[in-house]
C-alpha cells in the first residue's frame, strides 16, 4: 500500500498500517536497512532509485520473522538494483505536472574491463508550493537532488564484487499552525508569558463557551447560574497584541474565529551511503554473500527545532546450501551500529518565562545501540506441489532486549494459477526513539 503522507513524501506499508510513520514494517533497498530509529519507519522519496536500475521489488507478505527478522511484522519490501551491466549506455527520463512540478532522471553506464562495469546517476525533483483550502498559498515548496553509482567486477568464476553509494539532499519548509495550541493565562486579560497558570486557548474558549455563555442545566432543572459571565475573565481576542500582526494577511481568523498565528520553518533531509558486497558459490553448492554498509542521515526539522544526525554501521553474513534432495538450509550473522546526535531547540512562541521546554525533547543519554542477530532455516520440499519452511532468528538488542523471533510457513500450489499459504510467525519491531 503506497501512500503519499505529505505533499512531498511517499510511505509504503502493508495490511492497512498506512499513515505517516509506517512502523513494523521492514523496508531494505539496494542491500542496506532504510528506516530511522528516531521515526521507526522508511522514507522512499529520499532513498528510492529511478526505475530504469531496479531490478525487482521482492514482496514478502505478512511476518517474516526467520530470515527477516526485526521490523518485519506485517511484511518486507526489498528493491534489487540491477547489475552494471545490464544499464549500459544513457538514459533520460523527466515528468512534469502542469502545477510547475517536475522530476528528471539521467543514468549512464559503462564498461571498465571484460569483467567490470559501472553506473552513474543523477535525480533532480522540484516541488511546486500548493494551495490551502483558503486559497492561500502553503508555502510548501522545495527541491530534491540525489546521485548514486554502482560498480561491479567479477573476481572469479564464482565470485563477484559490487561497490554502490549515493547521496541526496532535500530542502523543504513545513507550516506549523498554532492558533488552537496557543496557552492563555485564564486569570489576566492578557497574555502574559511566563504566567500560571496557563491553558490551550481552544480549550479556554471552549471552556468559557460551554459554561458561561449558554444556558446549561447543571443538574437538569435549574438553569446555569453563571450564564453569561466571564469568572475567568478569559481574553478575547486570546492572542497577544504583539502576535496579531503575524497572522497570515487576508485571513485574519481561524475556524475557532481567533487570529491565525502560523510558524513556518525548513525542514532539510541530508544522506549518504556506501555498500560493499561479495558473494560467491563455493564447490560445496553453497552459495554465500558477506555485505557491509555504512548509511548517514542529517533531519532537521526546523518547524519543531528538533534535529537528530543518525549513522549506522552494518555487517551481515548470509548463506544457504542444499541438504540432500528435499531440504535447503539457510543461516546467517549479522551486527549493527547505530549513533545519534540529537539537537532539541525552543522556538518561538514556546518561550514562557522560565518554562523552556521543546516541543520535542530527547534524553541525551541515549545516543548509541547495538544489534545483533542470528537465523537459521530449513525449506523443505515435500511434493511438487507442497513445500514447508521452519526456523527462526535470535537477536540480541540494546532497545529490546534478547528476542527470539520463529517462524513456519507452508505453501501449496492447487493448480497452475492458485496457491494457497499460510504461516506462523513471531516477529518484533525495533521501538522507534521518538
Amino acid at each position: 500500500h503506497v501512500t503519499r503522507g505529505l505533499a512531498y513524501d511517499n510511505f509504503a506499508s502493508m495490511r492497512n498500517f498506512s499513515g505517516f510513520s509506517t512502523q513494523k514494517f521492514l523496508g531494505k533497498i539496494g542491500g542496506r536497512e532504510v528506516s530511522q530509529l528516531m521515526l521507526g519507519s522508511a522514507n522512499y522519496s529520499v532513498d528510492d532509485y529511478p526505475i530504469a536500475v531496479i531490478d525487482r521489488i521482492e514482496v514478502i507478505r505478512g511476518p517474516g520473522a526467520s530470515i527477516w527478522g526485526t521490523n518485519a511484522v506485517n511484511g518486507v519490501i526489498n528493491l534489487v538494483t540491477k547489475h552494471s551491466g545490464d544499464t549500459q549506455g544513457d538514459s533520460f527520463r523527466m515528468i512534469m505536472q502542469d502545477n510547475g512540478t517536475f522530476m528528471g532522471d539521467y543514468i549512464h553506464g559503462g564498461q571498465v574491463s571484460e569483467d567490470s562495469f559501472y553506473r552513474v546517476w543523477a535525480r533532480t525533483q522540484e516541488y511546486a508550493e500548493g494551495t490551502l483550502d483558503s486559497g492561500l498559498p502553503a508555502r510548501d515548496d522545495g527541491y530534491l537532488r540525489k546521485a548514486g553509482f554502482r560498480y561491479d567486477k567479477e573476481l572469479g568464476s564464482d565470485l563477484n564484487l559490487y561497490l554502490a553509494g549515493g547521496f541526496a539532499t532535500r530542502r523543504l519548509e513545513h507550516v506549523l499552525d498554532l492558533t488552537a495550541r496557543l496557552l492563555v493565562n485564564n486569570a489576566a486579560p492578557v497574555i502574559v508569558p511566563g504566567q500560571a497558570p496557563l491553558i490551550p486557548i481552544h480549550a479556554a474558549k471552549d471552556l468559557d463557551d460551554f459554561l458561561f455563555a449558554s444556558p446549561v442545566l447543571t443538574d437538569g432543572i435549574t438553569p446555569n447560574p453563571f450564564q453569561g459571565t466571564n469568572p475567568f475573565n478569559l481574553p478575547n481576542p486570546l492572542i497577544p497584541i504583539s502576535w496579531q500582526s503575524s497572522a497570515v494577511p487576508g485571513q485574519t481568523v481561524s475556524a475557532l474565529g481567533l487570529p491565525r498565528y502560523e510558524r513556518y520553518g525548513a525542514m532539510s533531509n541530508d544522506s549518504a551511503h556506501l555498500v560493499s558486497k561479495f558473494e560467491g558459490i563455493t564447490d560445496g553448492d553453497l552459495e554465500w554473500s558477506l555485505t557491509g554498509f555504512v548509511d548517514n542521515t542529517d533531519i532537521n526539522m526546523g518547524h519543531l527545532g528538533f534535529e537528530w544526525e543518525q549513522t549506522q554501521y552494518d555487517l551481515s553474513f548470509d548463506a544457504n546450501r542444499p541438504v540432500g534432495d528435499f531440504h535447503r538450509l539457510s543461516f546467517g550473522l549479522s551486527a549493527q551500529r547505530t549513533e545519534l546526535d540529537v539537537v532539541t531547540r525552543v522556538i518561538e512562541p514556546f518561550q514562557f518565562g522560565s518554562s523552556q521546554v521543546p516541543i520535542l525533547d530527547y534524553d541525551q543519554a541515549y545516543v548509541s545501540f547495538d544489534r545483533f542477530n542470528a537465523y537459521l532455516q530449513d525449506s523443505i520440499t515435500l511434493s511438487e506441489q507442497l513445500m514447508l519452511s521452519v526456523g527462526a532468528k535470535f537477536e540480541e538488542n540494546d532497545l529490546a532486549g534478547f528476542g527470539f523471533q520463529p517462524g513456519m510457513r507452508a505453501s501449496w500450489m492447487a493448480n497452475e494459477n492458485n496457491v494457497f499459504w499460510a504461516g506462523y510467525s513471531k516477529a518484533h519491531r525495533q521501538p522507534s526513539l521518538r
